[in-house]
């Protein structure tokens, strides 16, 4: 008996890899640190910057508004548009597995500097409100950034809608099906999200809000 269990031990440590079962290999390769350690740089990104950023727009007023007032408010607008669609673009990339380590780094430098923009502008529903009782007069700078942040939002909203219905709607066969494909996919985001860009910027909405 003693013989046979001593045989069974050294065949299984000679099972090659692939006779392991899969769920096996997974469990060797799982590194649940590093999801806490994500989650938490996640969490810093999130709500550090967007603390500092509403610290300086009520405490420090004045000297917020001696620098968004070198900026015209459409350039604004297209700054923090700029930043979230680098987050967009970043987490696309780095799910497609291109240089991932590279673009999870951009995605969360851009997240953190979107937070700020969004805490400095005072960023919630009701936005226009806030920004005028703080900025009174020049609110119209703050509500730019918030406007480019909520243009780059709502582009890839329609983007997911559009990209989801091409998913389902073109078969594999169809020549369309070519949408689906990772450049295809970044170029139609683009161009989404540049049509929001032109209805912000050149739809009047930042001089109505």
């Amino acid at each position: 008996m003693a013989a046979v269990e001593v045989r069974d031990a050294i065949e299984s440590l000679q099972t090659p890899h692939h006779a392991v079962s899969l769920a096996e290999q997974k469990r060797k390769h799982r590194h649940p640190g590093a999801w806490v350690v994500t989650i938490l740089v996640i969490l810093v990104a999130m709500i550090v910057p967007y603390w500092f950023g509403r610290d300086f727009s009520i405490n420090h007023t004045d000297t917020v508004l001696k620098v968004l007032r070198t900026f015209d408010p459409r350039g604004l607008a297209l700054i923090s548009w700029v930043v979230v669609v680098i987050i967009f673009a970043s987490v696309g990339l780095a799910i497609n597995g291109w240089l991932r380590k590279l673009w999870i780094l951009v995605a969360i430098l851009s997240f953190s500097a979107e937070q700020f923009l969004a805490g400095l502008s005072l960023l919630k529903s009701n936005f226009w409100y806030s920004t005028y009782v703080v900025f009174h007069a020049h609110a119209v700078y703050a509500n730019a950034i918030n406007l480019g942040i909520i243009a780059a939002v709502a582009g890839l909203v329609v983007f997911a809608v559009v990209f989801v219905a091409i998913l389902v709607l073109i078969k594999r066969t169809s020549p369309l099906n070519v949408l689906t494909r990772a450049g295809s996919a970044l170029s139609c985001f683009l161009i989404i999200e540049l049509a929001a860009l032109f209805i912000v910027l050149f739809g009047g909405i930042i001089t109505i809000v």
